[in-house]
């Protein structure tokens, strides 16, 4: 009895004894496979999330001349054809800044996200960042017929996919990117195939349907227009349609 309880005492831990032999066997098992089923859970983990691309964000101040339209967000298009869309700092849409110039000539100044040749451009600070254009305006790029298209894909705010953050899709953005489209930024839909669309359903901020599939992946149909060298997809409210994972 007395060495069944002397046995007992011995593979009772204390801080400042030496570890017990029956615990230093099962340490020697246990910490290595709790590393390795860490680092494999790392590795599937890693694997799974998708490529953030090759956003950027550029911290110098640049400008852009053309012809700022509103619908159906604030961009400018360009005299050489180019999409620039417009953004605020912070989650904001600009809208309200360019409100009073739609239509006409501007000059906007901002610092530029870009991705995939696309540009966004959060307007700086001050009354010059948007400005009338001294110069004479340039033709308006005509937005011709539409396509019906059916695509699968995923809706995005723009000014997060294009550097704001990363990633800057995804569920694990689907809170942000929720905020920042509901406060004005335009939203924006990459197909699978990594084709973005300006993406407008029945007006500039998506209806609540819409937003509650950001970041997921789903299925649209709706008509195609040409807009300068980014294309338009205009839905209808309450027709995107969540579609089951690859």
């Amino acid at each position: 009895m007395g060495e069944q309880q002397g046995a007992r005492t011995n593979d009772f831990y204390v801080g400042y004894m030496p570890v017990p032999a029956s615990h230093r066997r099962v340490l020697w098992i246990a910490v290595p496979a709790a590393l390795l089923a860490a680092l494999g859970v790392a590795v599937i983990v890693g694997a799974s999330q998708r490529d953030p691309g090759a956003a950027e964000w550029r911290e110098r101040e640049e400008t852009f001349r053309g012809t700022l339209l509103t619908d159906p967000y604030p961009l400018v298009l360009t005299r050489e054809g180019g999409v620039v869309l417009l953004v605020e700092q912070g989650k904001h849409g600009a809208r309200e800044r360019a409100r009073e110039l739609s239509g006409g000539a501007v000059v906007a100044k901002g610092r530029v996200l870009t991705r995939d040749g696309r540009t966004v451009l959060e307007l700086v600070d001050g009354a010059d960042s948007l400005t009338a254009d001294t110069a004479p305006l340039g033709p308006v790029a005509s937005s011709g017929p539409s396509d019906r298209i059916t695509v699968t894909g995923e809706i995005i705010d723009s000014k997060c996919y294009h550097g704001a953050m990363k990633p800057g899709e995804g569920k694990t953005h689907k809170a942000c990117a929720t905020l920042c489209i509901s406060n004005g930024i335009p939203a924006m839909f990459i197909d699978e195939t990594g084709k973005a669309y300006l993406l407008s359903a029945g007006g500039t901020v998506l209806d609540d349907d819409s937003l509650s599939k950001i970041g997921e992946r789903v299925e649209v149909t709706g008509d195609v227009t040409a807009l300068g060298d980014l294309p338009v997809l205009r839905i209808a409210p309450g027709t995107v349609r969540r579609v089951r994972s690859k």
